[in-house]
């Protein structure tokens, strides 16, 4: 009987392929044969994108941006919108995050002209998972909070209960293990009501997890199986496997190693008939920790040999480490040390790249490693002075490790310590770089940072005085509100971007780029701003300019640049944008006629360490950091960053980049 289902969901998963496959060809050759151009040539479009999507995103992006065009030439204004959305999603999956960006924003507004309360949730949920991408969790929450709003007050009970499973997301992954919790149960209660049981089985998958990371292993199990009973219920193959997985973990933090060996055995049928190796690894995993827990080592090494299969197949480093580490803990145990030697060198070539990716995540980790390789730094010096007496304190220090070394006759000659020892300092001098970044933190959340929100604090506990306010002065404070409002954003940007770029040393990708197409979207951008203060901003970037450069960077530089002159700005004042050609290199201007820079302010303007803040004409404020960034950005893409500025006459900033083709 059970191998009759085995045979029957292999032959369901085969049959799905298949039927996916032919129903993208039979799409295809029906819009081949329509001739004219109506709503469903257009609808049939996205749904063959739609179908590329998971498999072969280059072609989904071909039909999404068939389906825009022809809705455009019969001005189909919902389609229009639709394929804008879909355009987004595609980009996001390539990691074109920028075009995403613009193009979320477009079916957002087209959204909103139609009163679309379902699309523009939906597109707030998009543009949050996109800032998700990119570690800004700040901003994600921004636009997962405005989609909850949107599908609350439309009655949306599906949008919300989605909505609450990314804001469990985002709390997860910065470890408010409560917070993640508080909300997947919401998400969950939600997609009950609205009976999305696809959400639903997710949310109790995720509480399982959450749970049991706060040791609340009963309710652990109680999630996991509820997750079970509606994937069962829907007939949701991955789901089911993924609940068993979930629910072999539960019982075995409860000591309940037979329920927990059943589990997982179930999940590992459902995974296997799926293909999916990455849980077939985690689960032989699984079954080999409980061996290991219940000391029958045998069993256990053989199923943490399987996950390794498996692991190494998928280059699944972290699992790989997992499991040499039981391996060499096991081989410790039965005190078989050369076997111990042999994954402890396994051990040792998995450490570099697991060190790489692991410093990316937090301070913490690599103040960590540095701590760790201190240690076996001077470890190896002792050893050389003495063996015998190293030996024995080794097991106090680094525990199994220093037996292997110990056991192995392993020495670090002269020349290997004094490589360990540049590479310690390396990281010290990583490390004393990250303390100034947190050090600058601080200081601009104490003093940038705490000044709008106090402002903030003070204006709204003002409007609460209904009665003692005139209407002039609740236009004054509500002006007051959103200057502070605006200054605190702009300044949590900076800090975020900043940081970012200071603690994981990003990446500068140079390819031709278009100054024209760069200076357009900024002055798009900022128009709202330039009105707000009757400033005329003028691009007079007329014609393509090319550059060699990363897109991405220089547009914040312009931004920031222009942000900048914006804020520094008199009522009725300008602030342009112009290009020129000299040598090789294209010179980017931003002009002002504002407040300009006495030459003491203009000395500081760039230095790091003597930084302060300088009010706008409107009373905004800032922290210097989108200078800051400017600079090293710049500087990151081989040009130069300069200023000209006369107190009272305005300043010219000059951004020199090297020419295309150069």
């Amino acid at each position: 009987m059970k191998k009759a289902a085995l045979v029957s969901c292999g032959l369901l998963i085969t049959l799905c392929v298949l039927a996916q496959s032919y129903a993208i060809d039979s799409m295809k050759r029906i819009l081949r044969s329509t001739t004219y151009v109506d709503s469903n040539k257009v609808r049939l479009c996205m749904q063959i994108s739609n179908a590329w999507l998971k498999s072969n995103a280059d072609s989904a992006l071909v039909y999404a941006n068939k389906s825009y065009e022809l809705a455009s030439t019969k001005n189909y204004s919902d389609f229009q919108a639709d394929a804008r959305a879909l355009q987004a999603k595609i980009y996001a999956v390539l990691g074109k995050y920028d075009k995403a960006y613009e193009s979320y924003l477009e079916a957002l507004h087209k959204y909103t002209m139609q009163n679309n309360f379902a699309g523009m949730g939906d597109i707030n949920i998009e543009l949050g998972k996109t800032f998700d991408k990119q570690d800004n969790y700040s901003r994600a929450l921004i636009y997962f909070q405005q989609a909850l709003n949107i599908y609350t007050q439309a009655g949306l009970k599906s949008g919300v209960a989605r909505t609450y499973l990314e804001i469990g997301l985002v709390h997860s992954k910065v470890n408010e293990v409560e917070k993640a919790v508080v909300n997947f149960q919401k998400s969950a209660d939600m997609a009950i009501l609205s009976s999305d049981r696809i959400i639903a089985i997710e949310c109790y998958n995720r509480l399982c997890k959450e749970y049991g990371n706060l040791g609340y292993y009963e309710k652990a199990v109680q999630s996991a199986t509820r997750a079970k009973n509606l994937a069962l219920i829907s007939g949701l193959l991955p789901e089911i496997g993924e609940a068993n997985l979930n629910l072999g973990k539960a019982y075995s933090d409860l000591n309940l190693y037979d329920s927990a060996t059943n589990a997982y055995k179930t999940a590992l049928t459902y995974f296997t008939q799926l293909r999916n190796k990455e849980r077939i690894a985690r689960t032989y995993d699984g079954i080999g920790e409980i061996y290991y827990l219940k000391k029958d080592f045998v069993n256990a090494i053989q199923y943490i040999k399987l996950s390794n299969q498996y692991a190494l197949d998928i280059d699944d480093k972290k699992l790989l480490r997992v499991n040499y580490e039981a391996l060499l803990s096991i081989a410790k145990a039965d005190g078989n040390y050369k076997v111990a030697t042999e994954y402890f060198d396994e051990l040792l070539l998995l450490k570099d790249n697991i060190f790489d990716i692991e410093k990316n995540k937090s301070i913490e980790k690599v103040r960590a490693a540095y701590d760790l390789e201190k240690k076996q730094a001077r470890i190896a010096e002792l050893q050389q002075e003495n063996m015998d007496k190293t030996h024995e304190r080794n097991l106090f220090i680094i525990g199994f490790s220093i037996v292997v070394i110990s056991v192995i006759g392993l020495g670090f000659s002269i020349i290997h310590i004094k490589k360990k020892q540049v590479i310690l300092e390396k990281q010290k001098k990583e490390l004393e770089e990250l303390n100034l970044v947190k050090d600058r933190f601080f200081s601009i959340i104490g003093h940038d940072l705490r000044s709008p929100m106090a402002n903030i604090l003070s204006l709204i506990q003002l409007m609460g005085e209904e009665n003692m306010l005139t209407e002039a002065e609740k236009k004054d404070l509500f002006e007051n509100l959103r200057v502070s409002t605006l200054t605190a954003l702009e300044t949590m940007d900076n800090m975020l971007a900043w940081g970012m770029n200071q603690i994981k040393a990003s990446t500068t990708e140079t390819r031709e780029v278009d100054v024209q197409e760069i200076t357009q979207r900024v002055c798009r951008f900022l128009q709202q701003s330039a009105d707000n203060k009757s400033v005329q901003l003028i691009n007079r970037v007329n014609e393509p300019v090319k550059i060699w450069a990363d897109k991405n960077q220089v547009e914040f530089v312009l931004r920031n640049l222009v942000s900048n002159a914006l804020k520094f700005s008199h009522k009725n004042g300008v602030v342009e944008l112009w290009a020129t050609s000299e040598s090789g290199v294209k010179n980017i201007y931003v002009r002002d006629t504002g407040t300009g820079m006495s030459p003491e302010l203009k000395h500081k303007l760039f230095d790091d360490h003597k930084k302060g803040s300088v009010r706008g004409t409107a009373g905004e404020s800032g922290s210097g950091l989108g200078l800051l960034l400017s600079k090293q950005f710049i500087t990151k893409n081989n040009g130069s960053l300069s200023v000209k500025s006369e107190q009272g006459k305005g300043s010219i900033f000059t951004v020199s980049l090297p020419q295309a083709g150069t």
